[in-house]
């Protein structure tokens, strides 16, 4: 009985140690499968924190550089703003200097046709003046003065030469013809005529143009 009790019991423990057994086994493959599991889960889960980091930092680095872009861009906005802005400057500049350069020339313009008004003036009036003086002279000659320039005059158109005086290329009759008077005073008259020419006496513009309006 004894005997019986002993197997009774040593094989009631060899089951329990199996039993012990077969339940550490299974429960360290419970906590291998779970730290298998564990292990997997944490790797998932460094795959997936690095994949965000990288994309965060790929996401920061995109932010950057289209900030960068952005600032670039309104720099060069502003730099063509401005090099704008200096074109119309030089354009105004140099409508303004055109403008003036016109003003200038046409008020050069206008002072040379004034000066040359003026002059041509100033000319007109020293003529008039001119021939207001010779007219006064004339004025103040007496007709015996006057009929002797005349004659004088007629000798010149007639050839006569102070280095060789000839008083006969105007005869009497003609000068006796043309100042209406007798003979012994056209041949006072010639003689007086003569004694100019010798002294220098040269006929003016208006005696001439007397001469055409006594013809």
């Amino acid at each position: 009985m004894a005997e019986y009790e002993y197997e009774y019991e040593h094989e009631a423990r060899k089951g329990t140690a199996a039993a012990n057994a077969d339940a550490a086994r299974a429960a360290a493959e419970s906590k291998a499968a779970a730290a298998k599991v564990a292990a997997e889960r944490a790797c998932v889960a460094a795959e997936r924190q690095a994949r965000t980091e990288a994309e965060a930092i790929e996401s920061a680095e995109a932010a950057e550089a289209r900030r960068k872009a952005a600032e670039e861009f309104s720099a060069a906005e502003a730099e063509a703003a401005r090099a704008h802005a200096a074109a119309e400057r030089s354009r105004s500049e140099a409508a303004r200097w055109a403008a003036e350069a016109a003003r200038l020339a046409a008020d050069e313009k206008a002072a040379e046709t004034d000066r040359q008004e003026a002059a041509h003036i100033a000319h007109e009036t020293a003529l008039l003046e001119a021939r207001t003086a010779v007219a006064e002279d004339f004025a103040r000659l007496t007709a015996r003065e006057r009929n002797e320039r005349r004659v004088a005059r007629l000798l010149l158109a007639n050839g006569f030469n102070v280095v060789r005086p000839d008083a006969e290329v105007v005869p009497l009759t003609q000068i006796m013809s043309v100042l209406n008077i007798k003979q012994t005073a056209a041949g006072d008259t010639r003689t007086g005529a003569v004694r100019l020419l010798m002294e220098g006496y040269r006929a003016t513009d208006f005696e001439l143009e007397m001469d055409g309006t006594q013809v």
